[in-house]
């Protein structure tokens, strides 16, 4: 997918289109901005790809990114398959320090477990599901979105910035924009036919 716009002028356009957003700290305004890019992530269904390398006599590992499902976990090449706390107890009470080659792997949001511990270290983990990508944070950050959805993103910090100065009008305003873009991204970025009473959001952080 092409990049849209990097997060410097995501934040300058927020601005210039409600001028008033400029009393809510750059840093909330990034945190708006990344909320409508989650959620426009979501809406893909694209998946995302994480990698690590292992350490020697290392159990869990911090993915780039935290994964709600899983399609695919392998070490070095090999498939790793999951398995539970409880079934990782039962197949061996000392799987929390027991080494070996991997066979198995255990997620929690983006930390992965690997049993047997790999012994040895240097392997490639790689992961492959959908999940939620990690946020913009540098001014020269972009989202990874289809090209032309800077609005869809700004009118997203538009509304909650609104939001967070109780101005009800331009909650309005901005609120149909971002599901005028909304229903514009499952289109033609998803190819889904929607309604507009399916795009309606009623949940919000005042903040």
């Amino acid at each position: 997918m092409a990049n849209v716009t990097a997060l410097s002028a995501l934040l300058t356009q927020t601005t210039d289109q409600y001028p008033q957003a400029s009393a809510v700290s750059s840093t909330i305004r990034t945190r708006f901005l990344n909320e409508g890019y989650r959620r426009l992530w979501k809406l893909s269904g694209n998946k995302l790809t994480a990698t690590a390398t292992t350490a020697a006599s290392q159990l869990a590992y911090v993915l780039s990114a935290d994964f709600s499902d899983v399609d695919e976990v392998t070490w070095d090449t090999d498939p790793l398959r999951p398995m539970t706390v409880d079934e990782a107890y039962a197949y061996d009470p000392d799987w929390l320090t027991t080494t070996g080659t991997p066979l198995y792997f255990y997620l929690e949001g983006d930390i992965l477990h690997v049993f047997p511990i790999d012994a040895v270290g240097s392997k490639t983990l790689r992961v492959v599901g959908r999940g939620v990508p990690d946020g913009m944070s540098d001014v020269a950050d972009e989202p990874d979105l289809p090209d032309g959805f800077d609005d869809a993103l700004t009118n997203f910090a538009c509304w909650k910035c609104a939001l967070n100065l109780k101005d009800p009008s331009a909650q309005a305003t901005y609120k149909a924009m971002w599901d005028e873009e909304v229903r514009r991204f499952k289109r033609e970025a998803t190819g889904q036919k929607v309604r507009p009473e399916q795009v309606s959001d009623h949940w919000w952080h005042p903040w």
